[in-house]
């Protein structure tokens, strides 16, 4: 603040003066230049060596002012020198106006100057010149002997084994801190960017390690200064307008400038903050003072080092990081390799002490280290690298540099390099492995620097980039709704997002489960709480014993349908008793008989011919689309034209109180009701009427009955369900929660059904071109599908079920009994007890379907099928109290499907194993899977 009310006003009066002594000196260079190019030259002058004619970019005319204004852009800069590196080879020349710099750009050359012992070849370049206010000659700057030597003691005192080992303690702090962070962030479920926090995770991590304090136990401010995390903020902002503007790297020219005196009172305020930590922390047991003064390093020695370690290693990690996690959020499927990692450290007490990653643990997490590297080579954070020789250095037998020359080494143009890394835009972490990495120059990736003045904190930094990885992945899914092709960096001193990129972190509950059905076996208890045990039935043999008892006390719904009573009342899924008894059985007689399901093929054809209009004109550019929104429109029509004999558009009448359509209401619902599954806390319904969305909550409730009894009042409207009823002696409000009922917990389990089926055929080829071999046959004497028909379709019916298999969409079942239940002789569970079901977890047991993580369709062959437990599959759950809809879902979805394929060949760019799925009421994909829908 104080900085913008004392020079704001300084700012535009030297901008104008900038820009003449910008164009002062360039008129200069250029009569230097002509004046250069009219001396006579000596014979030995004009020998052209290799060296003189090295290739390198420059327009004809302009020369190398052409290239000034090639990287004028800071978006496209970056994208201009990796094409450099790629048309012009392993060595080459730029030249920006008078300027003149030689880029190394294959692995062998580079080792030529990075493996190189020469300290001649240590001297860094002139990019360095805007660090030295704040760095002094710290370690990264400072060369020859002093250099050696400092690099010596800190080595031996700030990344001995010994040191890095007590450095756990901190990054355990700072990861369970950044846990706990991220769940009060996330807490609303909604996308938002992490690069502040974790900015500031990485400045206590290297401040605790260096100062032995933490930014809070260090801000010592009077009145006008900057915090330290403030000051960190500015230097960046100072050293990258001079790096970003290379004019300004003339101290006279820089000296005019404006942010020169914001500058100034950065540096002070930098050095204010390092000297004070330093002053007191004599009695730390963290920290680099006592160990460099005590091997003869002066106070302000420690001063440059500490300040150098701290503002050049913070911001690299936490980019790091940020990097690593983006990739992770692209890559579900390694994100899910790393997480198994993580979970199998913390099931052994000897790696992890209690939520403590120990040292030993890392090496354990192998796929992990791989992503950081990968992570690193696609999007390295110190993206150049420069040296100022001072002494000639041999390339080739021809080819030698001449003392004084600038070198550059753009890290992104060598790991981009197909010959070293194929694929080179693809994420692919199993390029590091060490098979893989053996047979490649150890100069191809250099995300750390390579030889003697490689980067002193690379340890450091691995250890903190996966101890606090591991800790998030231990308590959270990653994902984001970004794309990596979308992300523009620019050269900001290190390698910067332009704007912040957008993740969510939710529990990963679904994985966690699957978990504990492998490792626990067919029946476990797990404590949610101190007052809430859930017992998880796990084979089909127990799930057998409570599904298809009879006992009318083991047919109570669970604690998890708590949330759904207010849309559905008492209706078919929620009451028991002989309410249940009743309703079902009218139910069945009059809504899902033989004759029903007959009269249904009608409402199926006229909604696939809808749907087949509607993607047509959707994918008519041949472009990829999401169809989520779509499928779901299609089915809730479908079941709302059973239930009420109108679909959603028929029934919806708007009026000045009603803010959403029927469709979008049930959709609102969902979300309101998945807030309260995903925070366990607001299912008690004392604090779930203290939460703001309770309003929501019903506000929407009452618009769907309103739509509803309208619909139901309205004497015209003659359907089935509401004449069957009311015959029966169900009174309107009992239809009406049947009605609701029925919709709202059929079209959405249907529509997501749908669609994963659609993304399997997608990817399966084979499978779809079966699937519409079956179809065209059918369809060979009429447009319109017949009831009969559907049982003909049995390679598409084995689709169906392998896609209810691998993705079920009703993912957990809860019952709460009533009276006990006897598994064993020797194993009762008692009466009050909670059970649950984990459809996934008994869908992937490989005892009854091998190979559980392919789409094999074959394993629903009749003869497979009969070999099978009958209760190792149960997608709409079993026994009693089976899904209702269980035939008409599968009518809608084989009726749908097969009209579709008779019109379209269906397409994907996703991929299965990058498909993460979120337990929302039902399973839902995090973000829609794209299609191609072509033509026939």
């Amino acid at each position: 603040m104080i900085l913008t009310t004392e020079y704001g006003e300084m700012v535009q009066p030297f901008e104008n003066l900038q820009w003449v002594l910008a164009a002062l000196c360039i008129f200069l260079i250029c009569i230097l230049k002509l004046y250069e190019k009219s001396t006579p030259k000596n014979v030995a002058d004009r020998k052209t060596s290799r060296f003189e004619n090295l290739p390198g970019p420059g327009h004809y005319l302009w020369g190398s002012y052409s290239n000034i204004f090639a990287l004028r852009d800071m978006k496209e800069c970056l994208k201009v020198i990796r094409n450099w590196c790629a048309d012009y080879g392993p060595i080459f020349k730029v030249r920006l106006g008078p300027l003149q710099y030689v880029v190394l750009n294959s692995p062998e050359y580079i080792q030529k100057l990075m493996g190189s012992r020469d300290m001649s070849y240590f001297g860094k370049g002139f990019a360095y010149e805007p660090f030295k206010p704040f760095w002094k000659d710290g370690l990264i700057i400072s060369k020859g002997e002093k250099w050696k030597f400092r690099r010596k003691v800190l080595t031996k005192h700030l990344f001995s084994f010994k040191t890095l080992l007590s450095y756990m303690k901190v990054f355990n702090e700072e990861a369970d801190t950044l846990v706990q962070t991220l769940g009060e962030m996330y807490a609303d479920g909604k996308e938002k960017g992490i690069e502040e926090l974790l900015m500031h995770s990485s400045l206590n991590t290297i401040t605790k390690a260096v100062l032995g304090k933490n930014v809070a136990e260090i801000e010592t401010m009077d009145e006008g200064d900057l915090s330290v995390t403030e000051t960190v903020i500015k230097v960046k902002d100072v050293v990258s307008m001079r790096v970003l503007s290379p004019w300004l790297l003339s101290d006279f020219i820089w000296r005019l400038h404006p942010m020169s005196k914001v500058a100034d009172f950065v540096e002070k305020m930098s050095w204010k903050h390092i000297t004070n930590a330093m002053k007191s922390t004599n009695n730390n047991s963290l920290g680099i003072k006592k160990d460099l003064m005590a091997a003869g390093i002066s106070f302000e020695g420690v001063l440059e080092e500490g300040s150098t370690l701290i503002s050049a290693g913070h911001e690299t990690t936490a980019t790091s990081l940020h990097f690593l996690l983006f990739c992770l959020a692209l890559h579900p499927h390694h994100q899910k390799l790393c997480r198994e990692e993580v979970d199998s450290i913390y099931e052994d007490v000897d790696l992890c002490s209690g939520e403590n990653i120990q040292f030993r643990a890392l090496i354990k997490l192998r796929h992990l280290e791989l992503c950081v590297y990968e992570a690193l080579r696609l999007l390295p954070t110190v993206f150049l690298m420069m040296r100022k020789i001072e002494a000639p250095l041999e390339i080739e037998e021809d080819l030698i540099l001449p003392s004084g020359t600038e070198i550059c080494i753009f890290t992104q143009g060598l790991h981009m390099n197909p010959e070293y890394f194929p694929e080179p835009n693809s994420f692919i972490p199993e390029r590091f492995s060490r098979e893989e990495s053996k047979n490649r120059h150890p100069h191809a990736f250099i995300a750390f620097s390579a030889g003697p003045r490689r980067c002193i904190g690379q340890k450091f930094a691995m250890m903190e980039m996966l101890t606090l990885t591991a800790k998030i992945l231990r308590h959270y899914d990653i994902s984001t709704s970004d794309k990596l092709q979308d992300v523009v960096l620019l050269p900001i001193i290190t390698l910067t997002p332009e704007k912040p990129m957008n993740f969510l972190f939710t529990k990963p509950c679904l994985n966690v489960i699957e978990g504990w059905c492998r490792k626990y076996g067919p029946v476990f208890t797990v404590n949610f709480g101190p007052s809430l045990p859930i017992t998880f039935l796990n084979s089909p043999e127990y799930i057998q014993k409570l599904l298809a008892s009879t006992d009318m006390g083991h047919i109570g719904k669970g604690f998890i349908y708590e949330p759904l009573k207010p849309v559905w009342n008492d209706g078919l899924i929620i009451s028991n008793g002989e309410k249940w008894k009743t309703r079902r059985r009218l139910l069945t007689k009059h809504i899902f008989s033989f004759k029903s399901f007959v009269a249904y093929m009608k409402i199926f054809q006229e909604e696939a011919d809808t749907l087949i209009e509607t993607l047509g004109e959707m994918f008519q550019n041949g472009e990829e689309n999401e169809i989520d929104d779509v499928l779901l429109r299609a089915s809730f029509n479908a079941v709302a034209k059973a239930a009420l004999g109108k679909c959603a558009t028929e029934i919806e009448v708007p009026d000045e109180t009603n803010n959403f359509s029927l469709f979008e209401t049930v959709k609102k619902i969902k979300e309101v009701v998945a807030t309260r599954v995903i925070n366990p806390w607001l299912l008690f319904n004392p604090i779930w009427r203290l939460h703001p969305l309770s309003k929501v909550e019903t506000g929407l409730v009452q618009n769907v009955w309103k739509y509803g009894h309208r619909c139901i009042s309205d004497d015209e409207n003659k359907n089935a369900l509401k004449e069957d009823l009311l015959a029966a002696g169900v009174s309107i409000e009992g239809i009406l929660e049947e009605s609701v009922t029925l919709i709202s917990a059929g079209y959405e389990t249907t529509g997501i059904s749908l669609q994963f089926l659609f993304f399997f055929l997608a990817l399966y080829p084979e499978h779809q071109e079966k699937c519409r071999t079956e179809v065209d046959a059918l369809f060979e004497t009429s447009e319109d599908l017949q009831y009969k028909s559907l049982g003909k379709m049995k390679h598409l019916e084995m689709c169906v079920n392998e896609t209810f298999r691998l993705l079920p969409t009703v993912f957990v079942m809860m019952r709460k009994i009533e009276t006990p239940l006897q598994l064993e002789t020797d194993l009762e569970i008692p009466g009050g007890s909670q059970i649950s079901i984990f459809v996934p977890g008994l869908h992937k047991n490989p005892q009854y379907f091998p190979e559980p993580d392919k789409f094999i369709p074959e394993r629903f062959l009749e003869k497979e099928s009969k070999a099978r437990h009958n209760y190792s599959f149960v997608p709409f759950s079993g026994g009693t109290r089976m899904c209702i809809g269980y035939k008409f879902a599968m009518m809608e979805i084989m009726s749908l499907t097969s009209k579709i394929l008779r019109h379209f060949v269906i397409s994907t760019n996703d991929k299965y194993e990058d498909l993460v799925c979120l337990p929302h009421v039902t399973l839902t994909p995090q973000k829609p899977i794209k299609f191609i829908f072509k033509r026939r």
